[in-house]
């Protein structure tokens, strides 16, 4: 037996039976509607072959017909595409008789050819003897029904994404305190897969007490609605999966869902801020440390220094007393005597005054008179200069002789080096690896080279080059007698001075070391410079000789004795340029002010900063452009010789990218009193501006 088809009808075997079938079909048709037509529901009546024959207005309405245009309709006419084959389907298995009843979920078309969402729920119905077959179904319009379903996956979908994607452990439970769901950064943090503990009590994530305890504490806030955390928050303790523990931040909230009641923990673990945070502690606790011990050392060494000041005292006033009896060759010992009882009187009058001031200086806290105070201690050090140049020819001076590293001599005071070279000079530094120590007065040894420094600079006015040596020597009888005549053979520290300047002629050079000779004009200088030095030279033990030629530039060499032992932290001089440490930033100061320059450099030490100082624009672009580390430059804007600090920071910046500038200034309005246009984005400070103020403005530009 064949099955039957749409295109093969169950029952109409005969002509006979057709026409009855008709007639019973058209009774049938007359039922549906007076049962159908005032029903609320979509309701249709279709033969065998799926065609409808009859809809209710329901149904009609819904798909956008009219009765007349719905009836003869086909099944593949009003379902949609993608659900026509299981439609098919299952109408041929109801008609076969392999189903009973028919409950399907499909798409409609209506008459615009928009889907409908239906739910169709078939049987068949029999005539009264059995033979004529109609399938009767209920359509019911579920279109809002779906979209809100739909909605209502979208934002699970949406919220289960958010969840997962929270940086922050997000765990719901009930008020059973059963785990609902576990996210992602949840998974992270404790090392459990949801599958793992959704289903579980929350209080697995719990080390004791707290394991034991939780359910206690939401059957209380159930109960009493009295929080220990919901809505507040707190740090607790959480435990992995490994079994370690771990410090977390816990915020809870409570919820709704119809009757039943949920809370949401929001866990945040908070081990490496607790790590940093203890670190930091301990860091604190050593630098309180620290602390403590510097101002201890600070203590003890302003102590020694005060003594120290008084042996000073004690030793000038016997000095004072005592009677000068030197032994000098011809102009050289009558000078020495003339200008060493000056020295010696002139050095009393100093000490007393500088004394004075300094015991001044600690019992009046008023600025104006500190300032007259400084200002006063000024003069008495450039008249103390003047009295050791007199005392260093004429070879009087009190040496301090100590077991010095010259090298580092020489690299403490490099700042005052290169501001009395100036900036059209090129000061280079060459000393050799392991160099001897020197048996030195390290003051007077810092004092002879600036001296033979600003001689070279004065050598070269159009600029040059000026080399600073360092060298080991071995002088046998021969050699000392022949190349450095009056000094013993013996092993030396040589330090040589060399200038590309117009050198000298074989007068000067034979004059160049006697007091008072100058070839300046009147006024330029005092003739005491290369004086000095040899003084300093002979009083240490050794010599200081001049090779030159007119125009091939000088050079000047100080021999000093080897020394043997360990070097003294004390023979060490300690400038201005050594407050801070190597690590510090290096902050490039221009300021063509003598006075506030120098009050900027010592500002900056004291902060903790390393100073190199330019007196002009072109200085500075010079120092910018060779080796030295640079993080800021800090210039004053109005400045004479062509360039203002506008344009030497423009310069500045594109000799090296990335370099920090600060600006500083006294006038009012750049623009009228100056003639100066200020970058808007280059940062200012002021003047007249208090430390405080330099401070906060140089960290505000090396961090920005």
């Amino acid at each position: 037996m064949t099955k039957p088809s749409l295109e093969q009808p169950v029952v109409n075997k005969s002509g006979a039976k057709h026409q009855d079938g008709e007639r019973r079909h058209s009774v049938g048709i007359d039922q549906f509607r007076i049962l159908t037509e005032h029903a609320p529901i979509g309701i249709e009546q279709m033969d065998p072959q799926g065609r409808l024959l009859d809809a209710n207005d329901a149904l009609c309405t819904t798909l956008g017909y009219s009765p007349d245009e719905i009836r003869g309709k086909s099944i593949a006419e009003l379902v949609h595409p993608e659900q026509l084959a299981e439609a098919l389907e299952q109408h041929q298995q109801l008609i076969r008789g392999t189903i009973t009843d028919i409950t399907l979920k499909t798409r409609y078309l209506r008459k615009d050819r928009l889907p409908v969402w239906v739910n169709v729920t078939s049987s068949l119905a029999h005539s009264d003897d059995g033979a004529l077959v109609w399938r009767i179904s209920i359509v019911e319009d579920i279109s809002e029904r779906v979209l809100a379903q739909e909605r209502r996956e979208g934002d699970e979908a949406k919220y289960r994404a958010i969840i997962d994607t929270a940086v922050d452990s997000i765990v719901v439970i009930d008020d059973r305190g059963i785990i609902q769901s576990f996210n992602q950064a949840a998974k992270d943090t404790f090392g459990y897969h949801s599958a793992e503990v959704v289903g579980e009590n929350v209080r697995m994530l719990m080390p004791l007490p707290y394991h034991a305890a939780h359910d206690g504490y939401i059957t209380n806030y159930l109960k009493t609605g009295k929080a220990k955390i919901i809505g507040i928050g707190r740090e607790v303790t959480g435990r992995r999966k490994d079994g370690s523990l771990f410090s977390l931040e816990l915020s809870i909230a409570e919820w709704r869902a119809g009757e039943e009641r949920y809370f949401t923990g929001i866990m945040r673990d908070v081990t490496d801020r607790k790590c940093s945070e203890e670190a930091l502690r301990r860091l604190n606790e050593t630098l309180e440390q620290r602390v403590g011990e510097r101002t201890s050392a600070l203590a003890e060494a302003n102590q020694r220094l005060a003594d120290a000041n008084q042996r000073l005292t004690d030793q000038m006033e016997e000095l004072r007393l005592a009677q000068t009896a030197l032994q000098q060759v011809q102009k050289m010992e009558a000078i020495g005597k003339l200008t060493g009882g000056i020295a010696h009187d002139f050095n009393n009058l100093l000490t007393a005054i500088s004394g004075s001031l300094d015991v001044m200086s600690l019992r009046i806290g008023d600025d104006r008179a500190t300032q007259l105070i400084d200002a006063a201690q000024r003069a008495v050090d450039r008249g103390a200069q003047l009295t050791q140049q007199l005392l260093a020819f004429a070879r009087q001076q009190k040496l301090r002789p100590e077991i010095a590293d010259i090298v580092s001599l020489i690299k403490d005071f490099r700042i005052l080096i290169d501001r009395a070279a100036g900036a059209t000079i090129n000061v280079e530094v060459d000393n050799e690896p392991l160099l001897w120590p020197a048996l030195v007065d390290s003051a007077q040894f810092q004092s002879a080279i600036l001296n033979l420094v600003m001689n070279a600079r004065d050598a070269m006015p159009g600029g040059g080059r000026l080399a600073i040596e360092a060298r080991n020597v071995v002088l046998n009888k021969q050699m000392a007698a022949t190349t450095t005549p009056g000094i013993k053979p013996g092993e030396y520290v040589v330090v040589s001075i060399r200038d590309t300047g117009g050198g000298m002629t074989e007068h000067v050079m034979s004059r160049a070391f006697d007091p008072f000779f100058t070839t300046k004009e009147t006024g330029k200088g005092t003739g005491l410079g290369l004086s000095q030095v040899y003084g300093f030279a002979q009083q240490s033990g050794g010599t200081a000789v001049i090779d030159s030629a007119f125009g091939r530039g000088t050079t000047v060499r100080v021999y000093l004795p080897r020394a043997v032992g360990v070097i003294v932290g004390a023979a060490i001089r300690v400038t201005e340029a050594d407050e801070a440490s190597d690590a510090a930033e290096a902050i490039l100061v221009v300021e063509d002010d003598p006075n506030v320059l120098d009050m900027v450099a010592v500002n900056l030490s004291s902060l903790g900063y390393r100073t190199v100082v330019a007196r002009n624009g072109r200085e500075a672009l010079e120092i910018l452009r060779g080796t030295d580390p640079v993080d800021l430059l800090f210039t004053d804007v109005v400045m004479p010789g062509g360039l203002n600090g506008v344009q030497v920071a423009r310069e500045a910046v594109s000799i090296r990218s990335g370099l920090r500038v600060l600006l500083t200034t006294g006038h009012v309005s750049l623009g009228d009193e100056a003639g100066v246009t200020i970058d808007e984005h280059l940062p200012m400070l002021k003047k007249p501006y208090r430390r405080p103020d330099l401070a906060k403005k140089l960290e505000e530009v090396l961090r920005s």
